[in-house]
């Protein structure tokens, strides 16, 4: 994280992805104490980057965060640590948006992973999604 910001503050790229893949890894080693913890710290981290977007002036009421996961976990007891087709509930995941572009956004319909690059490109006006 203290990296992606160094890199944000140096060369100010109008996209950057970070993957925050420590929740997943102790997800599955069934440690839902650090999973909780981990889930925590991303918090943190979130709310960090936001912070520190907000007090940098080429960032400013200019940038749009996209927090996702790349998939869900099982909803049972016994499967809160495991995911896959066959693994009730792990098809659902969730996404928050944040920033001005979003500023009363409402979506008529379900929205899927695959719909996302669709939403980068509307945030940085650009065309590159060419859905198949």
């Amino acid at each position: 994280f203290q990296s992606a910001k160094a890199y944000l503050s140096g060369h100010k790229p109008r996209v950057l992805f970070l993957g925050l893949g420590e929740c997943d890894e102790e997800g599955h080693k069934k440690r839902y104490d650090t999973y909780l913890q981990k889930l925590n710290e991303s918090d943190q981290i979130i709310s960090d980057l936001w912070q520190w977007v907000q007090s940098n002036e080429t960032y400013r009421n200019n940038t749009d965060l996209i927090i996702t996961t790349d998939h869900g976990r099982g909803a049972g007891h016994n499967t809160w640590d495991e995911h896959g087709i066959l693994i009730k509930g792990s098809k659902q995941t969730w996404i928050a948006l944040a920033g001005s572009t979003f500023n009363g956004m409402k979506f008529g319909q379900q929205v899927y992973q695959k719909d996302i690059p669709q939403m980068i490109d509307s945030v940085l006006g650009t065309n590159f999604y060419v859905r198949n």
